[in-house]
């Protein structure tokens, strides 16, 4: 449980790090998505946008989004769900499995480990990239598979 608390605790503080004061911010934009896993919603999965072009890109900046119940998600940079700096970013994801819950109902947990596949842990090997507009930004649906 406390790995699962740690790692849960560095995607929450990530939009903090390197943040100066406001003056310090780069503009972000509203960012809204959806993603599914097996075609069901990974709740509780934590997304990572690693920029790899545009504003960001060269900062510190790692923004998070959190699944939702029905799979959706939206961006955190500085303040809750404001989006993201406009440009081009690489996805990665954790599903944590918690201790006593398994991936399937009656399952055994397994102590926090990744639900996901190992790949979708680095932007390297993800697979996944979105990129943001100087405008409100509906990503496409995201589709995971194992």
């Amino acid at each position: 449980m406390r790995a699962v608390c740690v790692i849960a605790m560095t995607f929450v503080a990530a939009p903090l790090v390197g943040c100066g004061g406001k003056s310090d911010r780069l503009a972000v934009y509203p960012v809204k998505g959806k993603i599914a896993y097996d075609k069901k919603s990974p709740e509780g999965a934590m997304i990572v946008f690693h920029p790899l072009s545009g504003d960001a890109a060269g900062s510190s900046l790692r923004p998070s989004a959190v699944v939702q119940k029905d799979g959706s998600f939206v961006p955190t940079t500085y303040d809750h769900g404001d989006g993201l700096p406009a440009g081009e970013y690489a996805l990665t994801l954790f599903w944590p499995r918690l201790p006593g819950k398994g991936e399937m109902e009656g399952e055994a947990g397994g102590g926090g480990e990744n639900r996901l596949p190992a790949r979708y842990g680095k932007p390297e090997t993800s697979g996944l990239k979105v990129v943001v507009e100087k405008q409100a930004n509906e990503l496409k649906p995201i589709e995971l598979t194992r």
